[in-house]
């Protein structure tokens, strides 16, 4: 298993708890989380060269997954288009068997306008930053605003770096033309986070029902 960004390596933990006999590599392009993972880590590979990834996959006749956990709206949202560009070279020409996403996206058929009540929102939360929300992703009356408006509003101590990502860059059916033709989706799962729902409801009274997640196995065609 390959956690592409995988920070402090926790995932990379609960992987070898549930897969003993597995390899379990982490990569992060940060050195500094590099450096956190490697020494809270002493049974797994941490790097921040992906030719060292390249190698292992190379090398081994393993079948190999590479994670992308969260990972997608980050490289959209801090990366250039030609990073952007890289990173979907390395995630599909590999060589892994397998790629498993998880992150937030909507669907392209939502309309524009939605009829969830927003006054309860802007009764209930700071008009300030509701404010420099709107000045960045446009009002809470358009329906893909008010659901990162949503998946946002709780990141209080963070708030400025939070607000400042764009958490769907890409829609899932956009997610999924990406796929080149020698792979395919063994799993593909479009929901609704039950945490968020619940808070959600207990902050402004409000149900959701927009999906704002996606799970998404692909594999390798042989």
């Amino acid at each position: 298993f390959i956690d592409f960004g995988c920070g402090g390596g926790a995932l990379l933990n609960e992987l070898k708890k549930l897969n003993p006999n597995s390899e379990c590599i982490g990569y992060d392009t940060k050195p500094e989380m590099v450096t956190f993972a490697q020494n809270n880590n002493d049974e797994h590979i941490i790097t921040n060269k992906w030719d060292e990834i390249q190698n292992i996959v190379n090398k081994h006749h393993k079948k190999t997954t590479i994670i992308l956990s969260s990972v997608i709206h980050e490289v959209y949202s801090y990366c250039t288009e030609d990073e952007i560009n890289l990173f979907w070279t390395r995630v599909f020409n590999s060589g892994f068997d397998n790629i498993v996403v998880r992150d937030m996206m909507l669907s392209q058929t939502i309309t524009h306008a939605h009829n969830y009540p927003i006054k309860k929102i802007k009764k209930n939360f700071d008009p300030i930053k509701i404010k420099q929300w709107e000045k960045k992703w446009g009002t809470l009356d358009e329906h893909k605003s008010l659901m990162h408006f949503l998946l946002t509003y709780q990141y209080d101590d963070n708030w400025a770096r939070e607000c400042d990502e764009n958490y769907f860059p890409l829609s899932i059916e956009q997610l999924v033309n990406k796929i080149p033709v020698d792979h395919s989706i063994i799993f593909k799962k479009h929901f609704t986070l039950p945490y968020i729902k619940k808070s959600v409801k207990n902050d402004f009274d409000i149900e959701l029902k927009t999906k704002t997640h996606g799970k998404i196995i692909i594999t390798k065609n042989i």
